[in-house]
């Protein structure tokens, strides 16, 4: 606070040194009844005027003045005037005037003239007089000796042929006339545009070198206001565009930008330098709408700064106020802008006394910096009144709001910037806590993400222990009800038969639901590509759709493959085969009669990848539309009373539809209550272009019998340390012609391998002491065992699984539990007879 009394008593004695320059000294020499005598008086101490000591004189005084009549040099040289002659006060207003009993009105036209006596010396008679015009209201033409020196506008006895004009002149005076030691002034003044019309400011005469220093002078002193109030409206708008949160430096900016406007429009009005061509009714209206501009957004920036003493009733009302009167100016003539101006002199001045009072109660509560607040407003408060009471030609030292803007712009800046150098330092010292606290919490999250991974590891172990354990049984039990259907049994234990292997099968298919979503959850579903076949596995799908419907009264349609269908795809076979089974055992599922149509689609085919539309229709029950949005969400399905009467848990099209997105596509669902339902997704599958093995016709759908030993023989291990599982493998090998050899360890394994030759080995992953991937890679490691088949046969269907059994050299994975039928199958693929590179 003490540091902010420092700062502000800093610009106090400028305040007061600005208002006294910018005092209209008292001059001696002042006209009387029509003369200026600038002779000297002896008897009253008044020395001549010669002004050899740089002296500019103002024209004040009484003037002769003829209402209603416009005189040139010649009618008063031939004493042609009117009877109208009075001698008035300049400057002033007509309204000021009397004729008889009436007040002269503010339109009209009228005649001045002065008469000025020079002093008895030699000095006149070497040096060239200059006079200054300023403006007047609204229009004048000047003659000095008879002679037209100068005009703003156009001087006229009608309406429509006079012209308003705002613009200083300085011209030189001629040297012939009369006596050069005396002068006539003659002042023709016309207004039909203002609402106060008059000789409103006087004119100004002295040596010309004199003069043009007075008028370089001050054009420089506006010129020095102009571009310290542009320096400071562009620097704390900057400073906004780098904390817009803090709207009290947006508007002091726009305040900033308002008063230098306005600053260029009046005084020396410099915007002629700019716009030489300028209107005299746009200079006006700019005139008094940044005054408004420049007020409002004084009275938002007090707002912004002073939050907490503000009325914000009272704001909106003097805002409001100040837009009304300032809406219709761009629009309505001079005359009505010239009328609204006796409001905008009320308003400002209780605008400014608001703020005085918002920043003195401030001050009061010891709010922060705000003593320079105060300050600002209090000296703009003086120019604003000071011009306004001085612009009524009653008291004062001449215009001084620029300067009283100006210490309103330094003063409240430096309250600004000491805000927000607190501001900048508090940053930095949360800058520094921040930095301290974010190494600590960089330290926690360090010890987080280490717990993190820790849990992943064991999710993973306990996720892959989890599906060993689940599928591992369920191998036993499915794998001995397939191999007892190839027995001989009665009616009763068939049934019973059937019991299990159906109990067990709807068990595997809710874990590997489970299962794979787990796997979806968290982020792992990877795509594993490999070149395949689409008409074989389109063969596959049908024949696992067939004995699907088999018990069914259903028409199974599987479109063909298009003839420009590529032969050979690269991608995830086994996924996209998951993704259209899950599918077609939907459409089984929830279709009683009818048919389910299966269609493959190619689309196009562009940068070698196909884009193919699969698409699954049937007759089914349908989908309420009501219930579309939640098919595809987990453990969610359309009607719970459906789910009660066909069972499920509701993932299967969660995981179709994450399988379709990894595969870069998205399903869609089309469907009606009792018509049917339509799935369809597109995905583009890569066109395979190198060669790769190729293998036979897939035989299983053809061969009428389930022993193939014969046309394909082959000498096979079993590794499996499981004794029930080694029965079921065993006893299914057996149903199809093999007799394997079983052995329960990893090391048993590789011993075999190097005393026998295999075609194939089937091996279990996980087993004690040494692990199936350990096993595959020590056994393809040995002398003559480059090429073994090892198939992997495992309950855990992860990805990390199969990436492990595929990096250990297996070429195949068979999943725990396994149909007799994808037993032949994988068998058939990877036997020598149908393998050729």
């Amino acid at each position: 606070m003490k540091a902010s009394y420092l700062r502000v008593s800093f610009f106090l004695p400028f305040a007061f040194f600005l208002l006294y320059c910018s005092q209209t000294p008292h001059y001696k020499y002042e006209a009387k009844a029509g003369v200026l005598d600038l002779r000297g008086d002896t008897a009253k101490s008044i020395p001549e005027l010669s002004f050899a000591n740089k002296e500019i004189l103002k024209l004040n005084g009484e003037w002769e003045f003829y209402w209603n009549a416009l005189l040139d040099p010649i009618d008063f040289e031939s004493n042609n005037l009117p009877p109208s002659k009075q001698i008035v006060k300049v400057p002033s207003r007509w309204t000021k005037y009397r004729l008889g009993d009436t007040s002269s009105p503010e339109l009209g036209f009228g005649t001045y003239r002065l008469k000025i006596l020079f002093p008895q010396n030699s000095f006149l008679k070497q040096q060239i007089l200059a006079l200054r015009v300023k403006y007047q209201l609204t229009s004048v033409r000047i003659f000095y000796n008879g002679v037209s020196v100068a005009a703003e506008g156009v001087v006229s006895t009608e309406a429509n042929t006079f012209r308003a004009e705002y613009r200083p002149i300085t011209v030189n005076l001629p040297a012939e006339g009369k006596n050069k030691n005396e002068a006539e002034v003659i002042v023709q003044i016309a207004n039909f545009a203002h609402q106060a019309g008059g000789f409103i400011t006087p004119l100004e005469i002295g040596l010309m070198p004199a003069m043009v220093i007075d008028t370089r002078s001050k054009q420089l002193t506006d010129a020095f206001l102009l571009g310290g109030t542009l320096v400071m409206a562009c620097y704390f708008f900057a400073l906004f565009l780098s904390r817009p949160s803090d709207k009290a430096s947006l508007w002091f900016a726009v305040s900033c930008f308002a008063i230098l406007m306005r600053a260029a429009v009046t005084g020396e009005r410099l915007v002629y330098f700019v716009f030489p061509n300028l209107s005299w009714i746009n200079l006006l209206r700019v005139t008094y709408l940044t005054a408004v501009a420049a007020m409002v957004a004084v009275l938002y920036y007090l707002e912004a700064l002073l939050p907490m003493d503000t009325h914000r009733k009272i704001r909106i009302a003097l805002v409001s106020i100040l837009l009304l009167i300032a809406l219709p100016m761009p629009f309505v003539s001079a005359l009505t802008i010239t009328a609204l101006v006796p409001s905008i002199e009320i308003m400002i001045p209780i605008a400014i006394l608001y703020a005085c009072t918002v920043a003195f109660t401030a001050l009061i509560r010891r709010r922060e910096n705000t003593l320079a607040v105060f300050g600002g407003f209090f000296f703009a408060g003086i120019a604003v009144i000071n011009d306004i009471v001085y612009n009524n030609y009653l008291i004062g030292p001449g215009y001084v709001l620029p300067y009283g803007f100006l210490l309103l712009i330094l003063m409240h800046a430096t309250a600004l910037s000491i805000r927000l150098a607190k501001s900048f330092k508090k940053t930095e010292l949360q800058k520094s806590d921040l930095e301290i606290e974010v190494e600590l919490r960089t330290k926690k999250l360090r010890e987080a993400v280490a717990l993190a991974e820790d849990a992943t590891r064991e999710k993973s172990a306990f996720f892959a222990m989890m599906t060993h354990e689940l599928r591992t049984p369920l191998n036993g039990i499915i794998g001995i009800a397939n191999v007892m259907q190839k027995s001989t049994l009665s009616i009763e234990q068939e049934k019973n038969l059937k019991i299990i292997h159906s109990s067990g099968a709807h068990l595997m298919s809710v874990i590997n639901d489970i299962l794979d979503f787990s796997v979806i959850d968290a982020g792992k579903l990877v795509l594993h590509s490999a070149p395949f076949s689409p008409q074989e596995f389109l063969d596959d799908i049908t024949q696992v759709a067939h004995a699907l419907v088999k018990d069914k009264r259903l028409e199974l349609v599987v479109h063909p493959l298009p003839a420009n269908f590529p032969q050979k795809v690269n991608a995830d076979e086994a996924r996209l085969k998951q993704a259209l089974l899950n599918l077609l055992g939907n459409a089984i599922k929830f279709t009683q009669r009818g048919k389910v149509v299966l269609t493959c689609k190619l689309v196009e085919i562009k940068h070698n990848a196909a884009l193919v539309e699969f698409s699954v229709e049937d007759t089914g029950i349908g989908i309420n539309e009501n219930d579309l949005g939640k098919l595809f969400k987990p453990y969610m399905q359309a009607d719970q009373r459906t789910a009660r009467r066909f069972g499920g848990t509701g993932l299967g099209l969660a995981i179709t539809s994450s399988i379709v997105e990894a595969f870069g596509g998205k399903i869609s669902v089309e469907s009606n209550i009792g018509v049917g339902s339509r799935f369809a997704f597109q995905i583009p599958l890569p066109v395979e272009q190198k060669k790769w093995y190729t293998i036979s016709p897939k035989t299983p759908a053809a061969q009428s019998t389930d022993k193939i030993a014969g046309e394909y023989p082959m000498r096979i291990l079993v590794v499996e340390d499981e004794l029930v599982n080694q029965i079921v493998i065993t006893e299914s090998l057996r149903l199809l012609g093999y007799d394997a050899r079983v052995v329960s360890s990893g090391f048993e394994a590789v011993a075999s391998a190097t005393q026998e030759k295999f075609d194939l080995v089937l091996m279990d992953i996980q087993m004690p002491q040494l692990s199936g991937i350990e096993t595959a890679s020590r056994i393809l490691a040995l002398p003559g065992c480059e090429n073994y088949r090892i198939i992997a046969v495992t309950a855990d269907a992860s990805n990390e699984n199969r990436q492990n059994c595929s990096s250990s050299g297996m070429v195949d994975f068979l999943m725990k539990p396994y149909t007799l039928a994808a037993l032949r199958e994988m068998l058939l693929r990877w036997a020598p007879k149908n393998v050729k590179d």
